[in-house]
């Protein structure tokens, strides 16, 4: 595969102007792919998103064929996108949400060392004001870390000034073989809409929230 680093301000169009075959587009520090009103197409013999630093600025990114979208140890921001592909969000990995996300497909996020190490945390965090993580899709939830548990080890929250709803036909769950992770922030208020889920094999969920309001579901086991 060949790596197309991405370090300033590019809209979708002059992306895809360029004829690409297995390309791997890394968003870094200072880049920003402005997708507003556009839509990404990810496909084994195209374009994969590398989200690693940079910014991905609003529109829907797609899948013709399994090939996700990633982000890496650098972060990187999303704001106000919809992902209707697959997507991973890896060890030491922090994604900032703004605007809110869309999320039609499966999202896993997972911290797979099992280190007390702060660097190693991988999530979504959703700054400035009141954010919904909405779509028909699913954000699943796994850490391995066996020991030293902190909310910040594996989460989905809101920072800052922010306030988190899970939309109403969104699914959060711990995946299989997952010990704790968190959604919620005990500082900042959550409501869930949707569904939460922490199926028999999956491990331990813990909500948080300087208040929690459930108008959706929440099923154990």
């Amino acid at each position: 595969d060949s790596v197309l680093h991405l370090q300033s301000n590019y809209t979708t169009a002059e992306i895809e102007s360029i004829d690409a075959v297995n390309v791997d587009l890394e968003i870094e520090s200072g880049g920003v792919l402005d997708n507003r009103g556009d839509e990404f197409e990810l496909s084994a013999g195209g374009y994969a998103i590398l989200l690693d630093g940079g910014t991905i600025d609003g529109g829907v990114i797609s899948s013709r064929d399994e090939t996700r979208f990633t982000s890496t140890v650098n972060d990187g921001t999303l704001r106000g996108v919809t992902l209707d592909a697959d997507g991973l969000i890896t060890t030491r990995s922090i994604v900032r949400v703004l605007d809110g996300l869309t999320v039609n497909g499966l999202l896993r996020i997972e911290r797979t060392e099992n280190t007390s190490s702060n660097d190693r945390d991988a999530g979504l965090d959703f700054t400035g004001g009141r954010q919904t993580l909405g779509g028909s899709g699913s954000v699943e939830l796994f850490s391995n870390l066996t020991f030293s548990h902190q909310d910040s080890d594996i989460r989905l929250r809101p920072t800052a000034d922010g306030e988190l709803t899970i939309g109403a036909n969104l699914t959060v769950r711990t995946a299989a073989g997952s010990t704790i992770v968190t959604v919620g922030n005990p500082a900042r208020p959550l409501r869930i809409e949707g569904r939460i889920e922490t199926p028999e094999s999956g491990g331990t969920l813990r909500l948080r929230g300087s208040s929690v309001t459930n108008a959706g579901q929440i099923r154990a086991g």
